[in-house]
């Protein structure tokens, strides 16, 4: 097939701003018109989107369609964009021609029908709870098992706080006995579990299986989650500062 059929990646790209370098992570089927919201975003805010003026090489984002893919313009993994802010208040941008290459076209295809499957299966799954629900209509209650609690700590563990999907697909829906949850439900089970652990000893819980020895793994582990999170935090301040002191040199010794 044509470059429509290309597996998605996730890049990382650069924004050179000032003397500073941003990463913000791409598809590798990503818009030209998306880059801007992706700074914004990854800004908070700082660097509005509508007040971005961005260049690759010796192409202005602004003259190119939004809609055209990055990669047709020649954008790849570890790609550096030039950034500088419009004035507040400028007027709008002259929209450039709306012709897209037959990639983009293809990528705008597919993501359309990405879409139309996700609001299927949306669909789907409301039917599917609608099902479940009883005459009162308020879905049964579930109540948490021991099983399931030491399985919420362990998948921490292996895969990281935040990661509730990625704990899903590979504990619950394995676990044919366990009920069906939702990323939220993991969240929510695991504040509430580290509230838990925070209490004094000899509180005493409602729950059976709230043992000392699943407190004190609770503990263990969301002390070793958040070292590995400082970790890679450190790591990245420091591949940040490493950047800057390197453009430093550069427009020293050009």
């Amino acid at each position: 097939g044509g470059g429509g059929d290309a597996p998605v990646e996730m890049w990382k790209v650069y924004i050179c701003w000032r003397d500073e370098e941003l990463p913000v992570k791409i598809r590798s089927d990503a818009t030209v018109g998306s880059l801007a919201w992706l700074i914004s975003s990854k800004t908070d805010g700082k660097l509005q989107a509508d007040r971005c003026e961005l260049t690759f090489g010796v192409t202005k984002l602004a003259s190119v369609p939004s809609q055209e893919l990055l990669a047709t313009i020649g954008v790849v993994q570890g790609a550096r964009f030039g950034l500088t802010l419009r004035p507040k208040g400028a007027g709008a941008r002259q929209a450039p021609s709306p012709v897209l290459s037959p990639r983009a076209k293809a990528a705008a295809k597919a993501r359309l029908e990405a879409a139309r499957g996700v609001e299927r299966a949306a669909m789907a799954s409301l039917d599917e709870v609608s099902r479940y629900r009883t005459a009162s209509g308020r879905a049964p209650n579930q109540s948490w098992t021991e099983p399931e609690a030491l399985a919420l700590v362990d998948g921490v563990a292996a895969f990281g706080l935040g990661e509730w999907a990625k704990i899903l697909d590979a504990v619950w829906l394995k676990h044919v006995d366990f009920p069906k949850r939702s990323a939220t439900d993991l969240k929510d089970k695991w504040r509430n579990l580290c509230n838990s652990a925070d209490k004094p000893a000899g509180f005493k819980f409602r729950l059976a299986y709230v043992t000392p020895e699943l407190l004190a793994r609770t503990r263990d582990v969301r002390a070793e989650t958040q070292r590995k999170r400082r970790e890679d935090d450190d790591k990245w301040e420091a591949e940040a500062a490493a950047r800057r002191a390197e453009i430093r040199r550069r427009s020293l010794n050009a």
